[in-house]
């Protein structure tokens, strides 16, 4: 079996929250996401295992992703890959 890794980044978010953690999608970023889960269904890619920031954006971005992916996958929503760089992702 095949293995991939899909390296993604949260969908268009808006200009402005009170803190940049708490940032969430625009109307942009909401379809853009949703879109992006339909890419990945037609081309087979599927995650099995999803591992995320636990900002807003990223787990609005998730939602709309596993939305059109029909997905039931819980993702691992962490912390430390919020400004986390290749140490943390590893």
């Amino acid at each position: 079996m095949r293995r991939r890794v899909i390296l993604m980044r949260h969908a268009n978010s808006e200009q402005h929250a009170h803190t940049d953690h708490a940032r969430s999608l625009d109307e942009r970023g909401q379809r853009d996401a949703q879109a992006m889960g339909r890419c990945l269904v037609e081309r087979g890619w599927e995650p099995e295992t999803a591992l995320s920031s636990d900002a807003e954006r990223t787990r609005e971005t998730w939602a709309g992703l596993a939305g059109a992916m029909q997905s039931v996958l819980t993702p691992h929503f962490t912390r430390a890959l919020y400004l986390g760089g290749m140490d943390e992702l590893w």
